[in-house]
C-alpha cells in the first residue's frame, strides 16, 4: 500500500490524520485494487476515534466496500465488507481487527490483525 497521511493540529495534544492510501489487495477481500480514505483523532487524554472506507475491485471491475471504525474505548475496531456491484452484490460480512501502528514521522505503517464474525 502506498499511503499519504495529512495530519492537522488542533490544539496542544489534539490531532487529526486524514489517510489515504492505494494498493493492491490479497486477503479476505478479493484480489485486485484497493482505494482507502480515513482519518484518526487524537486526543491530548491519549484516546482517539478512528474510522474510514475502502473500495476493492477485483479484475472483472466488480466492488466490495470495507468501512472500519475503533476508538480508545473498544478492545477491537470493527469493519464491515458489502459488495456493491457485479457478482459482489449482495455480499457482506462482518468482523474485528487489532491495528499496530509501526508509523514514523515520515513513513505510515501498520500490521492489521483482522477476523471475521462467525457467520
Amino acid at each position: 500500500m502506498i499511503c499519504e497521511p495529512s495530519t492537522l493540529a488542533l490544539e496542544e495534544g489534539h490531532s487529526l490524520t486524514l489517510v489515504k492510501s492505494k494498493g493492491l489487495s490479497t486477503g479476505m477481500t478479493p484480489p485486485g485494487q484497493v482505494d482507502c480514505h480515513g482519518s484518526v483523532e487524537t486526543m491530548p487524554d491519549k484516546s482517539f476515534k478512528a474510522s474510514g472506507y475502502c473500495v476493492h475491485t477485483d479484475r472483472d471491475g466488480d466492488k466490495i466496500v470495507d468501512r472500519w471504525w475503533a476508538d480508545s474505548s473498544m478492545p477491537k475496531g470493527k469493519w464491515e465488507d458489502v459488495g456493491i456491484s457485479g457478482k459482489w452484490k449482495g455480499f457482506h460480512k462482518t468482523g474485528t481487527y487489532v491495528y499496530t501502528d509501526l508509523s514514523t514521522s515520515t513513513e505510515c505503517r501498520g500490521v492489521s490483525n483482522w477476523e471475521v464474525d462467525k457467520q
